[in-house]
């Protein structure tokens, strides 16, 4: 963990466990499942203490009060959070501990001599390092000397492993330990508003193949940018609409460049003057515009006048028109970008 801000104690000794928060690494020794510091990467033994050391206190001299030794503890998961150590894509376990012995308080934590874990649950850490919250992976992988706990949506291609229910409770097993519930750590580990709380959902389901994930997140993306252009219509009249001719590849003035790869999610502004939100029909392998409240559209569209390079999209944008002294940025559910590619 990161050091903490300056101690109130000159390190107190304690027989009544004080508790902390927080992560390990997970690591496999002889076989069997272990935590590991996430920096320094020492094994956590099973049912008996983890001793701290200094090469610069004697054993009872850890922690020191004018050093960084000992074993750290965040007071809070918020705290553990703000400590930045969650940004460590390596982390796979996070927890509660009861810390004893000669401790140092801190504002935020608390360094121990001696310290054992009281309750785990494995978590997906890159989804904990991208800000998603505490995401349930679905399979435990070997990725160099460590075990990754992770979920559907980091699942690399080809990549099998054990299912993480199972390696999770032998874990709990080994260390003869509680389950961290779900409901505490997703409250103190609160992912990013927005969309992250339906993704994770997608993103928990096991086993479902690449591309029904993918239409599933395209849509999710098109139904609250639709929804989003319905509530911002609401706000003022609308303007008479006026006949618009269709943005098609085989236009002279205007042509369409797909861009795969994409999130699924709606394409950064470029910074150019922007129109209002576009919707639209794929018919006929072009996009044909359509009012956005005749609840049949399949492509969103981001303009911006004049023109603006494809660069404006930022690679979220699954189609790329221009014509016309404007240029528009689709989000096209993947069913239909298919149709699109194929002109």
């Amino acid at each position: 963990m990161h050091a903490m801000s300056s101690s109130t104690a000159a390190g107190d000794v304690v027989v009544e466990p004080v508790a902390g928060w927080r992560v390990w690494r997970l690591t496999s020794v002889d076989g069997e499942v272990r935590l590991a510091a996430v920096a320094r990467g020492s094994v956590w033994p099973p049912l008996r203490p983890m001793g701290a050391s200094c090469p610069q206190h004697a054993e009872g001299e850890v922690p020191g009060a004018d050093c960084m030794c000992g074993l750290y503890a965040a007071s809070t998961l918020r705290a553990l959070a703000r400590a930045g150590v969650l940004a460590n894509r390596h982390v796979g376990v996070v927890g509660s501990i009861e810390m004893w012995g000669r401790v140092v308080e801190h504002d935020r934590g608390t360094r121990s001599a001696i310290a054992y874990p009281s309750r785990l649950r494995l978590v997906c850490g890159p989804c904990m390092a991208d800000r998603r919250g505490p995401v349930a992976p679905v399979e435990v992988v070997a990725r160099g000397a460590d075990l990754a706990p992770v979920c559907a949506r980091h699942l690399g291609p080809g990549e099998r492993g054990r299912p993480a229910a199972e390696v999770e409770q032998e874990l709990l097993g080994a260390y003869a330990v509680e389950v961290l519930p779900a409901q505490t750590a997703v409250a103190g580990l609160r992912p990013r508003r927005g969309a992250a709380p339906i993704l994770r959902l997608l993103d928990a389901l096991p086993r479902i193949p690449e591309r029904f994930r993918s239409v599933a997140r395209a849509a999710v993306a098109v139904v609250t940018v639709l929804a989003l252009a319905v509530a911002l219509s609401t706000l003022r009249r609308p303007e008479p609409v006026r006949p618009v001719p269709p943005l098609a590849s085989s236009a002279g003035s205007s042509h369409v460049e797909s861009n795969r790869g994409g999130t699924g999610l709606a394409p950064s502004v470029p910074q150019q003057h922007q129109l209002p939100i576009l919707c639209g029909v794929v018919e006929a392998g072009v996009i044909q515009r359509t009012a956005c409240r005749a609840g049949q559209a399949d492509a969103v569209g981001f303009p911006s006048s004049p023109a603006a390079p494809r660069s404006s999209c930022d690679g979220e944008s699954e189609v790329y028109t221009r014509g016309g002294g404007r240029s528009v940025c689709w989000l096209v559910v993947a069913w239909k970008l298919a149709e699109l590619e194929a002109r």
